[in-house]
């Protein structure tokens, strides 16, 4: 599933999605400064898609497991 500009400002400004992370307790959501500059440069340059993040869910239970 894409990881969009739309999903970073929503964790930037504090709504997080039980599923916002990693299989095994890493936690994007741990590091603004990434975040912010994926908004920076979708702001800057345009939206990436279809070129842009995604994100790799197991389809059991939605676990991210890579991207």
């Amino acid at each position: 599933m894409p990881f969009t500009l739309a999903d970073a400002e929503r964790i930037l400004a504090g709504a997080v999605d039980p599923r916002d992370g990693w299989e095994g307790g890493y936690a994007f959501t741990d590091e603004p400064e990434m975040l912010a500059e994926y908004v920076q440069a979708v702001r800057d340059g345009g939206d990436p898609a279809p070129f842009g993040p995604y994100l790799v869910r197991r389809s059991a239970d939605e676990a991210t497991i890579g991207e």
